[in-house]
């Protein structure tokens, strides 16, 4: 098995992950919750437990801990991520789909809420929706803001750096 690494993968995709939480994630929170589709409000500053710091800054390290496994993930499929396209594609469903279900069947039930918040139609979209708008800002922030971190250790670009389309 091959070493993590910490300039391959923990940095870029722990940074691109907290600042997609406090960029993307939140803005689509709040155009969400200005629009009256949530009653979820962006940018919470409410301390959480059992550290009491603000939500938004527990959410976004949260964030930054997805963003590892995301980049885990991503290059755990190696040459089936080549076409950054596909790494794309891989990157939005992954980072909808994980987080949303572990939201919705361990987090929430942690906090003392029903299962999927009840089942209620607005709030599992809003999940999606805010889920997939942070995973759209991580695959933005590796490919054009971290191409730098894009070299793995096989030599072989990230695939959603700006590098990864090589020449045939």
């Amino acid at each position: 098995m091959e070493r993590i690494r910490l300039r391959t993968v923990v940095l870029p995709g722990f940074v691109a992950g907290f600042v997609a939480t406090l960029t993307m994630h939140q803005l689509v929170l709040a155009l969400l919750s200005l629009a009256g589709l949530t009653s979820r409000t962006a940018f919470a500053l409410q301390p959480t437990e059992p550290l009491a710091i603000p939500a938004v800054v527990s959410l976004a390290l949260w964030g930054g801990l997805w963003g590892v496994a995301l980049v885990g993930a991503l290059r755990t499929l190696g040459s089936k991520a080549d076409d950054w396209i596909l790494a794309l594609t891989l990157t939005l469903t992954l980072g909808a789909v994980a987080p949303t279900l572990v939201n919705w069947l361990v987090a929430a039930p942690l906090h003392g809420l029903p299962l999927g918040y009840g089942w209620h139609l607005r709030d599992m979209v809003t999940s999606i929706l805010v889920n997939a708008s942070w995973a759209g800002g991580v695959a933005v922030l590796l490919r054009v803001r971290f191409a730098w971190w894009s070299e793995t250790s096989a030599g072989r670009p990230h695939p959603l750096s700006r590098h990864a389309q090589q020449p045939r």
